[in-house]
């Protein structure tokens, strides 16, 4: 199983791994070319509190309930009063490569089972640009609202699944080209159901 996905850019190189636990995608290496392995993200040493190992890592998207003292980018409420989400890969990662460039797709479940996270990245050997798209998808019958700021540039209303898109280029996170849509259902920036 590969706990490890490069995704090659034009000058660049973008790094990911799985959490030893499977609870999420770290960032390990984004700039220039390596030759050889690149050595996965690993705790740093620090003094022990109620932060997780969660609120340490450079995870590559969080929600509530694995970070307790960093931003989180998703809020989940599923109307008994927690707000969050524990997140485990399904499956593997999935990397499709090309000569134009890198495709990888990350799947989680929650802690029920019925809420989806699917983490997509495209690169393109054309231009140092990482795209990062991420959906959240209901397979259960509960409703389950996702309050502000769940998503970049807005969130869904009345939708079973909400994708958001951020571009990244040159080694700089930027939130610039964050978008955000929903299928079957329109988006606004209040809170909105999944």
């Amino acid at each position: 199983m590969s706990t490890q996905a490069r995704l090659r850019t034009r000058t660049t190189e973008y790094v990911v791994s799985v959490l030893p636990d499977g609870s999420g995608l770290v960032l390990d290496h984004w700039g220039e070319l390596v030759d050889g392995p690149v050595e996965a993200w690993s705790e740093p040493d620090r003094i022990v509190s109620f932060a997780t190992t969660a609120d340490a890592a450079p995870l590559e998207f969080a929600s509530a309930g694995q970070r307790h003292v960093q931003f989180s980018e998703l809020l989940v409420d599923r109307g008994d009063g927690w707000l969050g989400a524990a997140w485990t890969l399904r499956g593997e990662l999935e990397t499709v490569s090309s000569v134009d460039g890198t495709g990888l797709t990350a799947e989680f479940a929650d802690e029920t089972g019925t809420l989806v996270l699917v983490l997509e990245y495209e690169t393109s050997t054309r231009h140092d640009v990482v795209r990062r798209r991420m959906t959240v998808r209901n397979e259960g019958t509960t409703r389950i609202e996702l309050p502000a700021p769940s998503l970049p540039g807005g969130t869904c209303h009345s939708a079973r699944r909400c994708t958001s898109t951020t571009s990244q280029g040159g080694g700089r996170p930027s939130s610039s080209g964050a978008r955000s849509s929903c299928s079957g259902a329109r988006s606004r920036s209040a809170a909105g159901r999944a």
